[in-house]
């Protein structure tokens, strides 16, 4: 049917679609591209779309194509979205977000002191520290609860982090380990193998600061995932923090930079905004909008993973968070 350039997406005829059709009409205008989608033997419902949207248009331009195409706007518009949400998010709870970093404050000082302890006995300052990584873990898991309840607009308060320590402990635990091990791999396993001075001692290196980063890369989704499905294992809540990440790797590394982001302007705010608490909402949100993609898929098991309507998934959740302007923002009760 000449249909070998179609870019296989949606998004420019469902939008037409959507100014047109209310309600379950849009759903019947789906439905009918799936039917015929099959009885023409097109390889999904996106490449038909695509082509209904451009009959007649045999030769697209490149900027046209690259305009259309699924991985760029979908993307764009997952990135952009997120980035809102987690921004408004933080603003909307900024007096819940300053008290939870004065708590990790209070943990970092008793990090410092139990460094400072290596002066009188090491043995001592080492298990002051382990303790210290300890409490830092509990605390980061009950404000994973907290930070949850902010990305699903809601306020648990001291009761839902209490809550979280309860529910949680096992993944704590879990996670201190992981933060211990993560600590000993850059702190002093890599520079130990970095002294040898040799090939050896070099490709060993780079193997474990890849280990080192795809650990710390996972856990940006640990808490965040267990909150999302709380009937996991802590092992089964890791694994599919691996797979969230291998599966999402670019969003990762970009997440990851936003995390950056987020703790080089702490610094400026003396930690306590963003914060580690703006950082953990940051990938309560990102976490909770890669479910919207792991639910579609679970519906649509013939869909490509590539091409995800982005736009129709995060629909109810630009409506939840919507338009807001910096009078709002300051002013929320003038609006």
């Amino acid at each position: 049917m000449g249909v070998g350039w179609v870019c296989e997406d949606t998004f420019w005829v469902m939008q037409h679609e959507r100014q047109q059709t209310f309600g379950s009409g849009l759903l019947v205008v789906e439905k009918f591209h799936l039917f015929y989608a099959q009885r023409v033997k097109f390889s999904n419902v996106s490449a038909f779309s695509c082509w209904l949207a451009h009959r007649g248009k045999p030769n697209p331009n490149r900027a046209d194509m690259l305009a259309l195409s699924p991985l760029y706007r979908y993307s764009r518009s997952m990135i952009g979205f997120f980035i809102k949400k987690a921004f408004f998010d933080g603003w909307d709870n900024l007096i819940g977000i300053v008290i939870h970093n004065l708590g990790f404050l209070l943990v970092m000082l008793a990090f410092m002191g139990a460094v400072s302890l290596g002066e009188a006995s090491m043995a001592l300052s080492l298990l002051a520290m382990l303790l210290s990584l300890g409490l830092f873990s509990f605390f980061f898991a009950a404000t994973a609860s907290s930070t949850h309840s902010y990305s699903c607009y809601e306020r648990g308060g001291f009761d839902g982090f209490k809550q979280g320590i309860r529910e949680s402990w096992r993944h704590a635990l879990l996670f201190w380990a992981l933060l211990v091990l993560d600590i000993t791999l850059i702190l002093l396993v890599i520079p130990f193998y970095l002294s040898y001075g040799n090939m050896v001692g070099t490709i060993l290196s780079v193997v474990l600061f890849w280990v080192f980063a795809g650990l710390s890369l996972a856990m940006m989704y640990f808490f965040p995932l267990f909150y999302q499905m709380r009937g996991d294992t802590p092992l089964k809540t890791l694994k599919k923090s691996f797979v969230i990440l291998i599966d999402n790797l670019g969003f990762s590394f970009f997440q990851a930079i936003y995390q950056i982001v987020i703790f080089a302007l702490s610094l400026f705010l003396a930690g306590l905004a963003p914060g580690v608490t703006g950082m953990l909402l940051a990938s309560s949100d990102a976490t909770k909008l890669l479910m919207y993609k792991y639910d579609y898929l679970e519906e649509n098991p013939e869909a490509n993973k590539k091409h995800i309507p982005w736009d129709e998934l995060l629909y109810d959740e630009q409506e939840s968070v919507g338009h807001r302007s910096f009078r709002n923002m300051i002013f929320p009760w003038k609006d």
